[in-house]
């Protein structure tokens, strides 16, 4: 377990060091990328005896169901990473469709940092801001694509590892229970084979699906939040709330890892930041002990809050994103809350009410407590968004549900035969396994993002631009210039929006640019566009006819269908609106 939990801290420890050494030399290079993957190599060896499983020697008790649930979660968890980004038919292709959009946003990512990108880098689909989404884990994908690994391999590595990382995180926060909480979670939609029998996806219409197709394989920050949240919710509980103090204090190696993680987690992922502080003050307050807890608590802040503070003061653009944060209740359909929760997670709303019902009359005090947190963040969250999509509050919610289904799982323990334990798994983990295996098996239908042919043209028109280049080009989730880590005026919409960007006025400049409008030079000039594609998803979206500019500007060019176009000095007043 130990080598596994290195993974997380070997990603820390290398994306820490790369970050200073990028920002010092202004951008990221071999030598950057070999140096911080042998420091962090080097840390991890370093600090050996105070990873995760080195406080405790003993052995994880697995059972048959254990380890046969666990085995089934690998398995296809292998499947999706293997074919997470793959090459055929001359195009590339993806096992899972949910991939669809957020994949190309990844990739484009982790070749924009590949290809040098200044320190703090610029946002890839967005000329006129810097990159304030949380790209640790795309930049510690950049290390290895910079030293000339295969993206497909580096993917599917760092995908699998972090996979198994988290498995195991899940397991000692609560048991089996946990695991195929997260992994397998379902409504009553796929109990629907049983009487169709027909194997589909009866989970696909649903708000939120299953997790581990909509979160964990899309949502790359969560490769790394969940275990290292998990591991930092462990390490406080287990400190400060648990019964008669049931761990030992921190040792000082304890206490530089907590902090380290603490203070990178938003580096990774701004919700899981926010959670778990709220989670940490809960534990520290809510002990037994709050004075003496604070105590030991105080050197782990020393090292979290300046180094979480630069963190959140620079992906927030010194909060000027705090915008982002308003309250909306009504966002599920149906709109009955009751309902929405009994649809989109079935059996685990029964079991949680129950086993929360139980404890609250049996349990001791501090157990309500944890209840009453849980129940009351996850209702309170329901209406606090933290995004502009409404359907990222379940990056928040979720860890609330792990709580919970954590409590539940010690509540039921006790009573659980072999037999029951079983039955109890068959029930809930059932209509998660139908959407698992379904998308997994031979009905699977890969989803083509780009066809080698289209980028391999693009490749060869843009020989000439230059790695720092501000390119306006179609604003789609898949454009090939984005594939090779060019830097696109104006992206996806989706995208912009759901990361807080008003990319509307930007979005309809890029409209005027290509449609002829006689103010392209100061759209170009206030966008900072220093070139201008024109290809066949331009042609596309704005129509054949040729844009007057391309009669004034030099075409450097040489595939045809494709063309590139140098902006050339000129007469670039202050931007008026010219239409």
């Amino acid at each position: 377990m130990i080598v596994v939990q290195g993974i997380l801290w070997h990603i820390v420890f290398s994306t820490l060091c790369g970050a200073l050494l990028a920002l010092v030399f202004q951008g990221l290079n071999g030598w950057i990328a070999a140096a911080s993957l042998l420091t962090g190599a080097g840390l991890v060896y370093a600090c050996r005896a105070f990873l995760p499983g080195s406080e405790r020697r003993e052995t994880i008790a697995w059972d048959w169901i254990d380890k046969t649930v666990a085995g089934f979660i690998l398995l296809l968890g292998l499947r999706h990473f293997a074919y997470l980004y793959f090459s055929v038919d001359n195009a590339v292709q993806t096992l899972l469709k949910n991939n669809y959009g957020d994949l190309p946003l990844h990739i484009a990512y982790i070749r924009h940092l590949t290809d040098g990108a200044f320190f703090p880098p610029d946002n890839p689909f967005f000329s006129l801001e810097n990159l304030f989404y949380p790209f640790g884990v795309d930049f510690y994908n950049a290390f290895w694509e910079q030293l000339g690994v295969p993206t497909q391999s580096h993917l599917f590595v760092v995908g699998f590892l972090l996979l198994l990382a988290t498995v195991l995180a899940l397991y000692r926060f609560g048991g089996i229970l946990t695991v195929g909480a997260f992994f397998l979670n379902g409504g009553w939609a796929g109990w629907q084979l049983l009487t169709s029998g027909v194997w589909q996806d009866y989970q696909e219409t649903l708000t939120w699906k299953n997790f581990f197709m909509t979160l964990f394989i899309t949502q790359r920050g969560l490769l790394m939040a969940l275990p290292l949240g998990l591991w930092l919710v462990g390490q406080v509980r287990e400190r400060f709330y648990a019964p008669n103090g049931a761990a030992s204090p921190w040792s000082r190696g304890q206490v530089i890892l907590v902090g380290l993680a603490w203070g990178a987690l938003p580096f990774f992922h701004m919700h899981a930041f926010i959670v778990i502080s709220l989670l940490i003050a809960f534990y520290t307050l809510a002990g037994a002990a709050p004075k003496s807890n604070l105590r030991q608590l105080a050197p782990v802040l020393a090292l979290a809050v300046p180094l979480g503070t630069v963190f959140v003061l620079y992906l927030t653009d010194l909060f000027r994103k705090g915008a982002m944060l308003h309250f909306q209740w009504s966002w599920f359909e149906p709109r009955n809350m009751a309902l929405f929760f009994g649809v989109e997670l079935g059996p685990w709303t029964l079991f949680l009410l129950a086993a929360a019902v139980y404890r609250l009359w049996k349990g001791s005090g501090r157990e309500r407590a944890e209840w009453l947190m849980a129940g009351g963040a996850f209702l309170l969250f329901n209406g606090v968004l933290l995004a502009p999509w409404d359907w990222d509050k379940l990056k928040v919610l979720i860890w609330f549900y792990l709580i919970g289904v954590a409590l539940a799982a010690k509540a039921v323990t006790p009573f659980l035969t072999p037999r029951r334990k079983a039955a109890l798994c068959l029930v809930l983990f059932f209509s998660g396994t139908v959407s698992l295996l379904t998308v997994s098996g031979g009905q699977a239908q890969p989803t083509k993002l780009y066809e080698w042919r289209e980028l391999w043209n693009t490749k060869g028109a843009v020989l000439a631009l230059p790695k720092d280049a501000v390119v306006a080009a179609a604003p789609t989730f898949n454009h090939p210039l984005s594939f090779w880590g060019y830097a696109i005026a104006v992206g996806y919409s989706g995208h912009l929006w759901s990361h807080g960007i008003d990319y509307q006025e930007p979005e309809a400049m890029i409209g005027r640019l290509y449609q002829g409008g006689g103010d392209w030079r100061q759209i170009a000039a206030h966008l900072r566009v220093t070139h201008i594609f024109w290809g066949p998803m331009e042609k596309e979206r704005y129509g054949e006819t040729p844009p007057a500019w391309r009669k004034e500007l030099t075409n450097l060019s040489p595939v045809p269908g494709y063309e590139l176009y140098v902006v050339g000095p000129g007469p670039t007043p202050e931007f008026t609106d010219g239409r």
